[in-house]
């Protein structure tokens, strides 16, 4: 009997989801080394090294930058008519 390996996929739509995604990728990943070596909780490390698996990580930060730059902007508009008044 061949064993048909299981892909899965992510799908993250903010920052707290990427971060439980890749927590329940990890868990998942060590469930799986679990069962290649039950009760070796010392050699976890180097199963994880000589253990091939593949994954692809696609992370888009354009979101994040482009509210990095709005803030910078607005901080800028702030900032603008402060330097400009004078008192009198």
């Amino acid at each position: 009997m061949t064993a048909i390996p299981p892909t899965y996929e992510f799908t993250a739509t903010n920052a707290q989801e990427i971060y439980a995604l890749l927590e329940a990728a990890e868990k998942l990943l060590d469930a799986h080394l679990a069962m290649l070596d039950p009760g070796g909780r010392e050699l976890r490390i180097d199963l994880r090294k000589a253990t091939p698996a593949r994954m692809t990580l696609t992370l888009d930060l354009g979101p994040i930058l482009n509210k990095i730059t709005e803030v910078a902007e607005l901080n800028e508009q702030i900032k603008a008519p402060s330097a400009n008044h004078t008192d009198r």
